[in-house]
């Protein structure tokens, strides 16, 4: 398997529940290079993946903060998505997505 391959099969394994700053590190850790790793992760696939997943780990998170008034839940939401290692940009859509959306509509 070349370093391509083995980007591309961890990238797929962990893109339903890591962000790529995740991804990055770990293959960061397993002695893989930026530039190939830079390579895969920044691909706009990758990006919509991401998205993806940042909204189904604030979904499941919303859901176990039910009793968290929803001001405060929305701020430890985005706290929980900043730790989790999505960018701002990223934590700032899935959050107009929740106001919006009908899963948190009534909530918010």
């Amino acid at each position: 398997m070349s370093d391509e391959q083995y980007v591309e099969a961890y990238h797929e394994a962990k893109q339903t529940s890591w962000s790529r700053a995740q991804i990055v590190n770990g293959l960061r850790q397993r002695g893989v290079t930026d530039e190939l790793t830079h390579e895969v992760v920044d691909s706009e696939r990758a990006r919509d993946a991401e998205r993806a997943t940042a909204r189904r780990v604030a979904e499941k998170y919303w859901r176990i903060q039910a009793r968290t008034p929803p001001d405060k839940r929305l701020v430890k939401l985005a706290l929980h998505l900043q730790r989790r290692g999505f960018p701002s940009d990223v934590i700032r859509l899935v959050l107009s997505e929740l106001q919006s959306d009908a899963w948190g509509a009534e909530d918010v």
